[in-house]
């Protein structure tokens, strides 16, 4: 009997199907990745003419005011969070599911800053004597009072 490598049916019809569904994954993956990049090249802007000293920018501009942003400022750093949040299991009288809870963050003002922004997204805040949060200073130390907060829905 002659030497040789020999497989069974199942694996020979297993290890077909498998070369074609990767080569059918690599076919599908160059047609997204190239409508994205054909999306990419119709929004950029046009390259500048080598004859004008003028440079179109590429990157879209930061956003001028703070809360446009979706990083938060760099002027505090988050030490600690604490959420505790009581989700209503049943429905309210307009049909809602609810929670209710309260959020503590514990941050280091890195940087001498006079606004201090908080994200947040179809919630709706307390009003804690006319603002919707609140500061206190860690281990008695006294906090700097609110001057004035806003809610910004544009978002």
């Amino acid at each position: 009997m002659g030497k040789g490598f020999y497989i069974s049916k199942a694996v020979a019809v297993t290890c077909v199907v498998v070369a074609i569904a990767a080569v059918a994954t690599i076919i599908a993956l160059s047609v997204v990745y190239a409508q994205e990049k054909s999306k990419n090249e119709a929004i950029s802007p046009p390259t500048a003419n080598p004859d004008t000293t003028t440079v179109t920018p590429t990157t879209p501009s930061t956003p001028k005011e703070p809360w446009q942003r979706y990083r938060l400022p760099d002027s505090l750093a988050p030490v600690s969070y604490n959420v505790t949040l009581w989700p209503r299991l049943k429905p309210n009288a307009d049909g809602l599911y609810i929670f209710t809870g309260h959020s503590t963050v514990v941050f280091k003002c890195v940087k001498e800053t006079d606004l201090i922004l908080i994200h947040s997204n179809r919630l709706n805040l307390t009003a804690f004597e006319g603002y919707h949060a609140k500061l206190k200073g860690l281990n008695g130390a006294t906090a700097p009072s609110l001057k004035k907060n806003s809610l910004n829905h544009d978002h």
